[in-house]
């Protein structure tokens, strides 16, 4: 039986034994089975596996994706998701609020934790795409990545990158997602020859 279908027998089925437990049982009897289990999610929320604590900048960096408007529409919608999870609110507040789902809630919060802000923001390429950049154009992006940030930032964005790589005209032009693809290979590749193991 499952959390929501449990805590239904009880109130249903046990002697009410305070004024809070009363209430249930009625509320219990009355809703629809899925409206209950809505309410237990937002008066007894689950424990949060992947927990959300931005830092100053990030929040600076992600309330400016949302106000500005010139981002895509599900880079903001993740933004928002990013906020409001940093402000304690349960997965159900946030999917009613946005009116998304619980999943999508869920996989943006354990992509921040896992892989940091712009894993989260931005989508990586997919597989099997033609490479549209050269092997000379991955070393410069590479090379950019390691020079000093701009002026104005603590450390490089995947979206500040992408921005000057076209303002320098390393390339004409270039998404965030695929940016973080090229570093994130880099990366691979140098721990792969560090450890003695062979690319694939």
């Amino acid at each position: 039986m499952s959390r929501c279908g449990k805590l239904m027998y009880r109130t249903r089925c046990q002697p009410a034994r305070s004024r809070a437990l009363s209430s249930l049982v009625v509320l219990a009897q009355k809703l629809p089975s899925t409206a209950f289990c809505n309410l237990v999610e937002l008066v007894m929320p689950r424990p949060l596996l992947y927990k959300v604590e931005l830092s100053p900048e990030q929040e600076q960096t992600l309330k400016a994706i949302t106000t500005k408007g010139t981002h895509k529409a599900r880079v903001m919608t993740r933004a928002q998701i990013l906020l409001m999870a940093h402000r304690q609110l349960g997965d159900l507040a946030i999917k009613e609020a946005l009116g998304i789902s619980v999943q999508m809630v869920q996989s943006i919060r354990k992509h921040f934790v896992l892989g940091g802000l712009d894993a989260a923001l931005y989508d990586a390429p997919h597989t099997g795409r033609p490479a549209k950049f050269t092997g000379q154009d991955r070393a410069a992006i590479t090379a950019l990545a390691c020079r000093e940030a701009p002026t104005g930032h603590a450390q490089w964005s995947i979206r500040l990158l992408a921005e000057k790589a076209v303002e320098l005209n390393v390339v004409d032009g270039i998404a965030p997602s695929t940016v973080f693809y090229i570093l994130k290979k880099t990366r691979s590749s140098r721990t792969a020859k560090g450890s003695g193991a062979s690319r694939s």
